[in-house]
């Protein structure tokens, strides 16, 4: 879904109290960041799932949402569904890093020590 620039600190505004909240979520825009800086490669479902100890249907619908909210592209390569985090995404979680609860919650991800 592709949104406008002017858009996006409405879609954050309106859905900040539940993003803050969703570590699931969060974790996953950082984990799909950090790996494509890594790789320089789009991130797969396949790593984004070996990742994480949830389900395979939570993490579905964690990526639905936030393909929903426009944090997110997917691309298909055949069978295969490839992720990056759009502007939108970036700016939510460069938002959400900025607060007390959010720093917190990215030294807790361990991630810090994997950029």
């Amino acid at each position: 879904m592709a949104y406008q620039l002017q858009t996006i600190e409405d879609i954050i505004s309106s859905n900040y109290d539940r993003l803050i909240t969703d570590r699931i979520l969060n974790k996953a825009l950082l984990f799909i960041i950090i790996e494509t800086k890594k790789h320089m490669k789009q991130v797969t479902k396949k790593a984004i799932l070996k990742e994480f100890q949830e389900s395979k249907h939570t993490i579905n619908s964690v990526l639905r949402f936030m393909d929903g909210l426009g944090f997110i592209e997917i691309e298909h390569q055949g069978k295969e569904k490839l992720y990056t985090v759009t502007e939108t995404g970036v700016a939510y979680l460069d938002k959400y890093l900025a607060t007390a609860q959010g720093l917190i919650f990215y030294s807790e991800t361990g991630y810090d020590k994997k950029i």
